[in-house]
């Protein structure tokens, strides 16, 4: 039987600015949850016999290499697609980054793997960039077809566009908040198989609209129910630290599937995926078992209201019993904020500030390198620096020696450490990365 929605609900601004409200037509960022679009659509490439989940990735893109030739050639789109890959996140090697998705592949051989093979879960939207990029070269039309071609179209999604160029062009497009009032857009030109599509909700209720139909439209199969299980069947294991368990205090299992997270509450089976971009946070939801499926769309950046209402939401259409998660979640930010805070009080109080630098400013303004992330470029503004890296730019304020802090807007708040030796500066140390001379 065709699963029917049975409430589409809009509240609020689609921009606080102009005060345009929301509609059943406003376009939303996906960000994470394009990852289930990716392996529904490879998916149906399954059932087309073009491909395999535990196809090689070489199979598919030969000239592929990894830091460990061990794993060149056991390497498979599942383990690309399920976070098991062993390569950490490397967010900034795409996140507004001044370079295009196919240098992000070139620069694959060159990540270092931070975690076993097959053994650890470690998300990252890097190895779906080149899950993506061999999957494209396999089908032979760009990432954007592919998904047009095998669900989009198919399933009706009229407004389904795959960069922020496009989404804009429509006029459509909410925008992004912050607490303080409208966010500048990043712009993604590029369609990124980990995480560029945008939808409208009357197109979020059809998508999980084929998901409860198991791969069918109007008894029209799009992806058969074997393959479009696959990608809700578990494959890593998430472990369930502190932090997992203070957001779901009420799961005891959660593992990661092919663009879906798969975990227990209160008894129930349920299949969700998040999504957090510059702005906007959407969480899909899915209860196979009792045919239940929702989604929640948010222009807030980095609210926990969309994790709050999942949870209520779940306690009302399951008939479970129910608890106050806005304050459940309040709790969590409070916490987290004040460790934040020691944190900041701490480094202040271990601060020598009237240690000067050791070189004069203008030795700072030095052209770095990184093999994996290209050149960071300091010049020198008076009495205080400016570090350019891809798409950033950064004021840097003396901190202590030959350290700096940044004073935003990218990056407020965090330290950059230079290293000097012999008189030179040598190297540039920011987020764990040291960029060389």
């Amino acid at each position: 039987d065709s699963k029917s929605v049975v409430l589409l609900h809009q509240d609020g601004d689609a921009d606080s600015f102009t005060h345009a409200k929301l509609s059943p037509d406003t376009l939303f960022p996906l960000a994470s949850c394009t990852k289930a679009f990716t392996s529904a659509a490879i998916g149906a490439l399954v059932d087309d016999e073009k491909l395999h989940w535990d196809d090689p990735v070489r199979k598919h893109l030969p000239t592929v290499r990894f830091t460990d030739p061990r794993i060149d050639d056991l390497m498979t789109l599942r383990d690309l697609l399920s976070h098991r890959s062993g390569l950490g996140p490397h967010d900034l090697l795409w996140y507004r980054a001044s370079w295009p998705l196919d240098d992000v592949v070139r620069r694959i051989p060159d990540i270092p793997f931070s975690g076993q093979f097959r053994s650890m879960f470690q998300y990252s939207s890097v190895p779906v960039v080149l899950a993506g990029a061999a999957v494209v070269n396999r089908y032979g039309d760009p990432w954007p077809v592919l998904v047009q071609d095998k669900i989009t179209k198919p399933l009706g999604l009229k407004s389904a566009v795959f960069t922020t160029t496009d989404a804009k062009k429509t006029k459509l497009l909410a925008s992004g908040h912050n607490t303080s009032g409208v966010m500048k857009t990043w712009e993604m030109t590029e369609p990124n198989p980990a995480g560029s599509m945008y939808l409208n909700t009357n197109d979020v209720g059809k998508w999980l609209q084929f998901h409860l139909n198991n791969g069918k439209v109007d008894d029209k199969v799009i992806v058969s129910k074997k393959q479009l299980g696959e990608t809700k069947t578990p494959a890593t294991i998430i472990p369930m630290d502190d932090a997992v368990k203070a957001q779901n205090p009420l799961t005891k299992q959660m593992s990661y599937a092919l663009g879906w997270v798969v975990y227990d509450y209160q008894g129930e089976l349920i299949i969700a995926h998040g999504g957090l971009i510059d702005g906007f946070r959407v969480n899909m939801v899915l209860v196979p078992e009792r045919d239940i499926a929702f989604a929640i769309l948010n222009n807030l950046h980095q609210t926990r209201m969309n994790l709050a209402l999942t949870n209520t939401l779940l306690d009302t259409l399951l008939d479970k019993p129910t608890r106050d998660w806005n304050l459940h979640f309040r709790k969590i930010e409070d916490v987290e904020t004040k460790a934040k805070e020691a944190q900041r009080k701490k480094r202040n109080a271990e601060r020598k500030a009237d240690e000067p630098p050791s070189r004069p400013m203008t030795e700072y303004a030095v052209r770095f390198s990184d093999k994996l992330y290209g050149e960071a470029k300091v010049a020198a503004k008076g009495k205080s620096l400016e570090l350019r890296f891809s798409s950033f730019v950064m004021q840097l304020e003396h901190w202590q020696g030959d350290t700096f802090r940044s004073i935003g807007p990218d990056f407020e708040d965090e330290l950059v450490e230079f290293e000097v030796a012999s008189n030179d500066v040598k190297a540039l140390k920011f987020r764990e990365l040291w960029f060389k001379k």
